[in-house]
């Protein structure tokens, strides 16, 4: 991850600059997974995240597969809440979720993923 990514990551909600950072701080979000991490409506063609940012109160998974975990944590990794993804779909609702910058895990049978995800 870009330095710089990784500094937005860290100072969302906070007013900081540059200057002001004088250590390097490695954040692991993915909890010891080696998984890809997307942004934005899919960057995957099996996995379809929508709308992002949400701004309503739910956003919507389609994927390939069938069945399927769903796991929406904050960016400390404390798990939100969680969801079978069923015939390929689930539909998430997010009326008791603050805004901010979560990620979703998908996982299937052999395979988990990481999307970002926007909450207004």
């Amino acid at each position: 991850m870009p330095k710089y990514a990784m500094l937005l990551l860290l100072c969302i909600g906070v007013t900081c600059s540059t200057a002001q950072i004088k250590h390097t701080v490695s954040v692991s979000v993915n909890q010891g997974l080696d998984c890809p991490v997307v942004s934005g409506l899919s960057e995957f063609d099996h996995i379809k995240v929508y709308p992002n940012p949400v701004r309503t109160s739910s956003f919507t998974i389609e994927t390939d597969f069938e069945t399927g975990g769903v796991e929406l944590r904050d960016l400390r990794g404390t798990l939100m809440l969680s969801d079978e993804i069923v015939n390929g779909k689930v539909e998430i609702d997010v009326n008791q979720i603050y805004s901010g910058i979560y990620f979703i895990t998908i996982s299937d049978k052999s395979n988990v993923y990481k999307v970002k995800i926007q909450i207004k």
